[in-house]
């Protein structure tokens, strides 16, 4: 066969072996535990043979040989276990092993590579029993994976370079500015046509005003045709530019099993949201991120089996990643249910290490000293190990995830877990902003938190708790003038017909009273220099057509502003606690149209970090909150806290039963209200009523 016909299939054939390596690995990982019962231990086994069988195929069709006697031998092994059981965990490093120096050896064979692993070496280990070398219970492959999020995308069959994509984004980058200097320049042509002076004879008028007019017509029929092919062209390469986060987090089930077995502790991964998309830069810059933050989940974080069960916890600890879309920003967040931070330990080699002085050091509350984990080199170990170093690499997570434009931040209670949470883009490239004007002043606000823009009646505005509100679709929203919220000005009521933005963010919307609505654009946005990343209501800035800056406003920033200040007199302020963002959202809105001031937590670790930080008059708590500590055990933690145990605490739960508010009540809950009773109104009732059981007591 012909030598560039044969690299050609091997090629191929290579992209298709990664694939059937990230399946192998998942079947393998369901069969080495008895416990996942019968169904998805047979499913499994059939998807290991599957596979087995068509890598053994497609590496015999194309003449490796080498590589197809090994996936022979792998069914060898195989077939003498029963279908519906566990594999032994002797026989799943074995195949792990060898998977990995198949996958390495395929790599470099593709590479025209001659320092091949021994692929007859492996056979010959697997048939006498032992496991492969440079595998097995180490905590990675026998040698790099190719990044799926860097390979090079594929569309309609045919492999795209990635630089050449690269080159095309920046391509309609520039389109888009070219599309937008030509609108600027038909409103230009108008603006000329209207200072034509009167004195002009009528013929020259009507010729300067007949080529102005075709001049006007013809740059904007440019600019029309200009901007469509412009988003036909985004939409293509966004289809080809993105992927699943599932490609960046999938090795991670290895890895945690992985270096679990090597440190003789017992750990899994929980993920959800795998399928929202990103960028494929983005992932490609957030994939070393990641795995340093399960390594140090498994290493410094997750107990070993023993000191888990004397605390009471599971001897398997879970690493959870949940991915959820915010807007067109990505929110990952990797949480463990092991012990925590020790903050008095940081503290104290902040101080021994000359990171903070004493004095400064005893003033750092939790979250300060939490931050301190990503000073460079930070560890409070003494001595280096082969896991997770001296620390090196949270520095570098905090720079990575900086360096596309993301934030990361760190909350942990002690014995409970740590929770990282990367608020990332969707996307890297333009961004489309609406534009509004504050006096002189123009800024930007991201176009998905624009829920609809109208204008300010009399009629529909209200006087509430928290300020002036605006009626709008039979809901109050809280109406801010956007001036007095950047501090350019004292806060004006907006007058009739003046511009307001319905904004979203986080499952709430507030109303901003503007000036004036100059457009939209499609700038590239970028982060402030560091030097500005304290000015917390912005995101980044921009450029426009003409040059001009423009600072672009945080969505999130512009909701809570008002909360962070509350009017004299606001109502009671109540805490909801709840892992899915709609039951949050939904109950903020009832207990904000009846007056209160509501905050929100996502999880039991979030909201211990609000209490601390806060007082609040109630607390409302789903018990089901997912990973880590759920609704009932964060009841009787703030029960046992003096500070907090005249707070009354309303537990909401879908399921109804007597067992379930029997165990509300001797956590010491002050309600239970199921779900369909929130969706019937009951909310409010319950927590007036424990608010005022609470006031007769004392």
């Amino acid at each position: 066969m012909d030598e560039a016909v044969m690299d050609a299939l091997v090629a191929t054939f290579s992209r298709e072996a990664e694939e059937l390596g990230a399946q192998l690995t998942r079947a393998l990982l369901v069969v080495e535990k008895p416990e996942q019962g019968t169904d998805a231990l047979g499913a499994a086994h059939a998807e290991l043979r599957r596979g087995l069988h068509r890598l053994k195929g497609s590496a015999a069709t194309v003449g490796l040989a080498e590589l197809s006697d090994l996936a022979h031998e792998m069914e060898e092994q195989l077939a003498p276990h029963a279908r519906d059981t566990a594999l032994p965990r002797s026989l799943v490093d074995a195949f792990l092993a060898a998977l990995d120096q198949g996958l390495e050896w395929m790599r470099r064979r593709a590479a025209h590579r001659a320092d091949r692993p021994d692929l007859a070496r492996v056979v010959r280990s697997l048939r006498g029993g032992a496991p492969a070398e440079a595998g097995g219970g180490g905590a990675g492959p026998a040698g790099p994976a190719p990044s799926a999020a860097g390979a090079e995308p594929e569309v309609g069959g045919w492999r795209v370079d990635a630089r050449d994509v690269a080159s095309l984004v920046a391509d309609v980058e520039r389109l888009r500015e070219i599309a937008l200097r030509l609108e600027d320049q038909g409103r230009e042509a108008a603006r000329i046509l209207s200072l034509l002076p009167k004195g002009l004879a009528p013929d020259v008028a009507d010729a300067l005003r007949g080529a102005l007019l075709a001049a006007r017509a013809a740059l904007s029929g440019d600019a029309a045709e200009l901007g469509a092919r412009v988003e036909a062209m985004e939409e293509w390469l966004k289809a080809v530019c993105t992927l699943p986060c599932e490609t960046v987090i999938e090795p991670l089930h290895r890895t945690v099993r992985d270096l679990a077995r090597q440190l003789g502790k017992e750990a899994k991964v929980s993920a959800v949201g795998v399928e929202v998309a990103l960028d494929r830069r983005i992932l490609e810059a957030l994939r070393a991120p990641l795995v340093q933050l399960v390594r140090n989940a498994v290493d410094h974080g997750i107990e070993a089996p023993h000191v888990r069960e004397q605390a009471g916890k599971h001897r398997e600890g879970i690493v959870a990643i949940r991915v959820e879309q915010a807007g067109n920003e990505v929110l990952l967040e990797i949480s463990d249910d092991g012990a925590g931070l020790d903050g008095e330990r940081i503290r104290a080699t902040a101080v021994s290490r000359g990171v903070v002085g004493v004095e400064e050091a005893a003033r750092l509350d939790e979250r300060q000293l939490a931050a301190l984990v990503f000073r460079s080199g930070f560890s409070t170990r003494a001595a280096a190990t082969g896991v997770s170093g001296r620390g090196v690499g949270l520095d570098v997570v905090a720079d990575a995830v900086k360096s596309i434009h993301g934030r990361i931040e760190i909350h942990s209670v002690r014995g409970h877990g740590t929770r990282f949470v990367l608020s990332v883009p969707a996307e890297l490239g333009s961004s489309p902003l609406t534009l509004v004007g504050v006096g002189d002043q123009v800024f930007g606000i991201p176009m998905h938190a624009v829920r609809k823009a109208l204008r300010a009646e009399a009629t529909r505005i209200r006087a509430g708790h928290f300020g002036l509100q605006l009626e709008d679709d039979g809901a109050l929203l809280p109406l801010e003038d956007l001036g007095g919220l950047l501090g350019l000005r004292q806060p004006l009521a907006p007058g009739d017909g003046q511009p307001v933005l319905v904004v979203s963010a986080e499952g709430r919307e507030t109303a901003l009273a503007v000036d004036s609505t100059p457009g939209d654009r499609w700038p590239v946005v970028r982060p402030l220099p560091d030097e500005l990343r304290h000015l917390e209501p912005y995101l980044g800035a921009a450029t426009l057509s003409r040059g001009e800056p423009l600072l672009v406003l945080r969505p999130s920033w512009l909701l809570e502003r008002r909360s962070a200040a509350p009017a004299a007199g606001a109502g009671p302020s109540v805490l909801v606690v709840d892992d899915s963002l709609t039951a949050r959202a939904a109950h903020r809105a009832v207990l904000e149209s009846a007056g209160y001031a509501a905050h929100a937590a996502a999880s039991a670790a979030q909201a211990l970090e609000h209490l601390r930080r806060g007082a609040y008059h109630a607390i409302v708590c789903d018990v089901d909150l997912g990973e880590g500590m759920d609704g009932i055990a964060l009841t009787a933690l703030i029960r046992g806290r003096p500070e907090l145990e005249a707070v009354p605490v309303v537990l909401v739960s879908s399921h109804d039963e007597d067992a379930a508010r029997r165990r509300a009540r001797e956590a010491g809950a002050d309600a239970f209200v199921s779900k369909a009773d929130c969706a019937a109104g009951m909310l409010l009732a319950e927590i007036d009523g424990a608010m005022a059981r609470r006031r007769r007591r004392a």
